[in-house]
């Protein structure tokens, strides 16, 4: 859960991702092989957690804004950063972790549109530990993603703060549908929801639960302020 890490970690590659788009056009970028660490550390208590849902939404933006066309992310059945288990294992029956979120948000971010793109936003040094985007399609604003990397769990002894987040929008726009996905804390694993949805193994499947639930945005003149809680994105 650490921006300035996310963009250390994947800019090592911008230079060999600039050869090619200088060129070779026609051949794109990608990560065959990736995810919060290379090998099994069996940690699931920090990667099979909310936190690590929320570091892969970031991973993830960040990369798609250096132009990383794809990301094939490892997932295995007793790896603890994998975004569910299909089978049983040791004592536990098939079931849905919580990196799948993240996934699903992205997933849901990107959406059919063939012509997106991401742009990272700069919030000012008071929001230094959030991690913001812009979605573009078709070289239009069409959403903005905001990550809270601020920790909070369940246990911390001080009640969870707000954050205002201050957003400009084109000229015109009334209103915005904001989504959240939530969360107890950066430690949790289970009770997770995406816009009022959760998801879970139920036949061997992939099965959606929950009802859908967004809230409406008021824009006046270009601009909205947002209410975000700590870890929520």
């Amino acid at each position: 859960m650490n921006h300035t890490a996310v963009v250390a970690n994947l800019s090592i590659y911008s230079p060999a991702n600039d050869y090619l788009k200088t060129n070779y056009l026609n051949v794109t970028f990608l990560l065959g092989e990736t995810n919060s660490d290379y090998t099994n550390l069996l940690m699931n208590q920090v990667e099979g957690v909310f936190g690590s849902s929320l570091w892969l939404i970031d991973y993830l933006m960040y990369g798609m804004s250096l132009n990383i066309t794809r990301f094939n992310l490892i997932q295995g059945t007793t790896f603890g950063y994998t975004g569910w288990v299909p089978v049983p294992t040791g004592n536990m029956q098939p079931y849905v972790r919580a990196p799948l979120y993240g996934q699903i948000v992205v997933a849901d971010v990107i959406g059919h549109n063939p012509q997106v793109q991401i742009l990272p936003i700069d919030l000012g040094p008071e929001l230094w530990k959030f991690s913001a985007y812009g979605v573009y399609e078709s070289s239009k604003l069409n959403k903005y993603v905001l990550i809270n990397l601020d920790e909070w769990n369940s246990t911390t002894r001080y009640p969870r703060p707000n954050q205002v987040v201050t957003l400009n929008f084109p000229s015109g726009v009334k209103a915005a549908k904001v989504q959240r996905l939530v969360g107890a804390g950066a430690s949790a694993d289970s009770d997770i929801t995406w816009g009022g949805l959760s998801w879970n193994n139920t036949h061997g499947r992939l099965a959606q639960s929950g009802r859908p639930h967004n809230e409406v945005l008021r824009v006046s003149k270009g601009i909205a302020k947002l209410i975000i809680y700590d870890i929520p994105t």
